[in-house]
């Protein structure tokens, strides 16, 4: 009835699902390649931008300091060196 054994059979059709285990397995390489070369591209992007965002943070806060430091000494200077201990015991 069967030209082959049985044994012959099973053999055949291990190999024939070994190989399709090959082929899905290198299907599946290849996607997630191609998905980490994606994440990558994303991640230089976002790290590019963030940059970009701490740059712009650095000018601001340098702006806030230097306008913080020029209020400071004109209060300073309208003040003449007023000692704010002795004001603060003259006025307890």
């Amino acid at each position: 009835m069967f030209p082959l054994s049985i044994l012959s059979y099973v053999k055949i059709g291990f190999a024939i699902l070994l190989l399709s285990g090959c082929f899905y397995g290198y299907i599946e390489h290849n996607r997630f390649q191609i998905y980490k070369a994606e994440i990558q591209s994303i991640a230089e992007k976002q790290i590019a931008e963030n940059q970009a965002k701490i740059k712009e943070q650095d000018l601001i806060n340098k702006a806030s300091k230097e306008t913080y430091e020029a209020k400071l000494s004109a209060l300073k200077s309208y003040y003449g060196g007023l000692n704010i201990r002795i004001l603060a015991k003259t006025f307890s």
